[in-house]
């Protein structure tokens, strides 16, 4: 994980974005939606790495950017995706809760 610079004016950001999966997503689809969706990201300016965490039904998303810029930059890319949408799908969006945070050390 990169570590935060002290001089340098924009620290890493790492998007946390929590959420509950759909009553019957496979673990199939779920995989194939995240390999997609990795292909996605890593053509979005400042991506660093990205994994998903899952306790049962419960996931989250962290996302590492090379600053804040590029994490809002990207988040308004991937809502206009449709290899994203094929992703949210599996998610239900109404328990879904994303934050950003500026890496510190």
């Amino acid at each position: 994980m990169p570590h935060a610079d002290p001089l340098s004016p924009t620290p890493p950001c790492i998007e946390l974005a929590e959420f509950r999966l759909l009553p019957g997503t496979t673990d199939e689809a779920l995989h194939g939606a995240l390999r997609d969706l990795d292909h996605l990201l890593s053509t979005l300016p400042g991506f660093i790495r990205r994994r998903t965490l899952r306790d049962g039904n419960s996931c989250a998303d962290l996302v590492e950017w090379r600053d804040r810029t590029c994490a809002d930059a990207a988040a308004a890319a991937v809502l206009q995706s449709p290899v994203a949408a094929r992703y949210f799908a599996l998610l239900d969006l109404d328990s879904a809760r994303m934050r950003h945070f500026d890496v510190i050390a």
